[in-house]
């Protein structure tokens, strides 16, 4: 498991058995190799991070922001961890960074960054603001960069396939093209559908989306039909990680600052 920690944030690595194992062994000292939680180099002020799987080239990259640079890192399996490929210069990074969504084009290695997404004087078109992570420079092709005023408040941009986005606002989800324009049906009907309710986060599914709230989740098809409801009131909700398991806190309401547990939902897998 990979985490944001610290007082001044930095990228961690758990081994989540080890973690477990540790409760209960009497030895105190490891070697730095063996410690169930290591710092990962080079990473201390990354405030935000995202992890994607190229299905098309079988790879995994984890990428996040350190001041006005985004790092690439390559899962490596004979050393079980995260190995940096790449940092880029994205002279235009906002500040702070609210939307950190990873795209994959079946043609590249490496995944664009959508950093934000704008209103335009089109309803129909939304301006993305892309960092292609591809180019050969250590600098960035930004796409539309744009002030952080101008920001639509996003709770995520979900890959829908390699020729479509969902941007999940707040309250509803819009389905637009690459180029941010807005997808309408033959007979005229945006491709829309509200969740209604205010959520959280969004995990991306084979044929739905699952939409975090503060006291539950929803399931949602890309037509607006609900798949399943969860609405549960003495306990508060967080989801904490998407990679292949989807893994939520749970707190009780009436005592936000308890120990929580940690939930593992089973029969869902991130595709995203």
């Amino acid at each position: 498991m990979m985490s944001i920690s610290g007082r001044h944030p930095q990228l961690f690595s758990h081994n989540l058995i080890s973690l477990m194992k540790s409760r209960t062994s009497q030895t105190r000292f490891l070697h730095k190799r063996f410690q169930p939680t290591v710092k990962v180099p080079d990473t201390r002020g990354c405030c935000i991070a995202s992890v994607v799987r190229n299905q098309f080239k079988g790879m995994k990259y984890l990428c996040g922001t350190i001041a006005k640079s985004i790092f690439v890192m390559e899962w490596y399996n004979p050393r079980n961890t995260f190995i940096e490929v790449k940092r880029v210069e994205v002279p235009c990074m906002p500040n702070p960074v609210l939307n950190f969504d990873l795209i994959i084009n079946p043609n590249q290695n490496l995944p664009t960054v959508c950093l934000g997404v704008s209103s335009t004087s089109d309803p129909l078109v939304y301006k993305l603001h892309l960092v292609n992570l591809n180019e050969d420079s250590s600098s960035s092709w930004y796409t539309n960069p744009c002030r952080l005023e101008d920001q639509l408040q996003v709770i995520k941009v979900v890959q829908l396939d390699t020729r479509s986005l969902l941007i999940c606002f707040p309250t509803h989800a819009t389905m637009v093209n690459m180029n941010g324009r807005v997808l309408v049906s033959r007979d005229g009907r945006i491709a829309k559908f509200p969740f209604d309710t205010t959520v959280d986060s969004i995990v991306r599914l084979p044929d739905s989306v699952l939409a975090f709230h503060t006291h539950g989740l929803r399931g949602i098809d890309f037509f607006g039909r609900i798949t399943q409801d969860i609405d549960d009131d003495k306990h508060v909700y967080r989801l904490l990680g998407s990679d292949r398991n989807i893994v939520v806190e749970s707190r009780p309401s009436d005592d936000p600052m308890s120990n929580s547990n940690l939930l593992i939902l089973v029969g869902h897998e991130d595709s995203s």
